[in-house]
Parts: structure tokens; sequence; C-alpha cells
């Protein structure tokens, strides 16, 4: 019966000291978890903001298109004014 009690108090030895140790690591493992998250979390809030201004090149790209059918325009008018004006001058000056 001795070596029940042997064994027993073996076993209360290996709980003693496996309890603080297996505490320990699921409280390093909790700590990594919660580091992780708040890498997620400020990896998220980076992408999210990458993402907002990548929608704005994209609005910068129709603006740009936009701006190019305006000086397309522009010039149309130009030369429709330039030809009135020369239209003018000659009947101004008694030409046809």
């Amino acid at each position: 019966m001795e070596g029940a009690y042997w064994i027993w108090g073996l076993g209360l030895v290996i709980a003693y000291l496996a309890i603080p140790l297996l505490a320990w690591l699921l409280l390093r493992i909790l700590r990594a978890a919660l580091k992780i998250e708040r890498y997620a979390r400020a990896s998220r809030q980076s992408t999210l903001a990458i993402n907002k201004h990548l929608n704005n090149i994209a609005a910068l790209e129709v603006t740009e298109a936009g701006l190019k059918s305006a000086n397309a325009l522009a010039k149309d008018v130009a030369t429709s004014a330039e030809a009135l004006a020369n239209l003018l001058a000659r009947r101004a000056g008694g030409g046809a």
C-alpha cells in the first residue's frame, strides 16, 4: 500500500508543477492571439484605406476622360469662333 502513496504523492507533485506551467503557456498563447488580432485589425483598416484611394484613382480617370472631352469641345469652339471672326472681318471689309 505504501507504493500507492508514493505514486499518489508523485502525481500531486507533477500536478503542482504542471498546472502553473500549463497556465503560463495558455497565457502566452492568449497574449499572442491578442497581438495577432490587433495586427489583423490594423491591417484591415490599412486595406480599407488603400481601397478607398484606389476608388479615388478610378474617379480621377473618369474626370480625366471628361476633361479630354471638354478640351476637344473647346478646340472645336475655338475653331468655330475663329472662322466666324474671319467671316465677320471679310464682311466688314466689304468682302463677299
